[in-house]
């Protein structure tokens, strides 16, 4: 899944498929993130690869919840480097993930439900596809009870550029920012 002149196509038709390779934080070094095993889709980070950071556990007002996208500038090993890192993670003591996003600047297609792998305690709870153009579901995008420990929904919602979330068991002890499911219709 290179960007490239036409759009890109995720999943098999009516095969339900997680679509984003994750993998734990265990080092950070200026932009040079190191990981352990992956998980999820089977990819390989690669030059040229969008990714997701994010801290999934800690206060919110530190830094839980914390994430940026970036884009991979070398790969050597379980070393990955990002063309930049603007914040600052705690992957000493909290849950960092690496995400894998599949990208695309025409387009992307789904061709089935695309779904969230479930937070195991180090990775997961985070389903994620980016695009600069057409985004065309051809299924929904499920995260019920993906996200920290599986909680319903609290009713908090966000919509922003291509966000949409609900709740989960949060960080630091609250309600927070899981993910519920939202289907192709809206």
């Amino acid at each position: 899944m290179v960007p490239g002149q036409a759009q890109i196509t995720i999943g098999v038709a009516n095969t339900p498929t997680v679509v984003n390779t994750y993998a734990p934080v265990t080092n950070i070094s200026g932009t040079t993130v190191s990981i352990g095993a992956s998980t999820g889709f089977a990819h390989t980070f690669a030059v040229g690869n969008k990714v997701l950071i994010v801290q999934m556990t800690g206060s919110l007002g530190e830094n839980g919840g914390k994430f940026e996208f970036a884009n991979i500038s070398a790969v050597s090993g379980n070393d990955i480097t990002l063309a930049q890192l603007n914040n600052t993670y705690d992957f000493a003591t909290e849950r960092v993930q690496l995400i894998w996003v599949p990208y695309d600047p025409i387009g992307i297609t789904t061709l089935a439900n695309i779904l969230a792998k479930p937070w195991d305690g180090a990775t997961g709870g985070i389903v994620c596809v980016l695009t600069d153009g057409t985004l065309t579901l051809n299924g929904a995008v499920i995260a019920d009870k993906a996200g920290f420990t599986g909680n319903e929904a609290i009713g908090e919602t966000i919509w922003g550029e291509g966000v949409y979330g609900g709740g989960g068991a949060g960080m630091g002890g609250g309600g927070g920012y899981g993910a519920n499911s939202m289907n192709a219709a809206g």
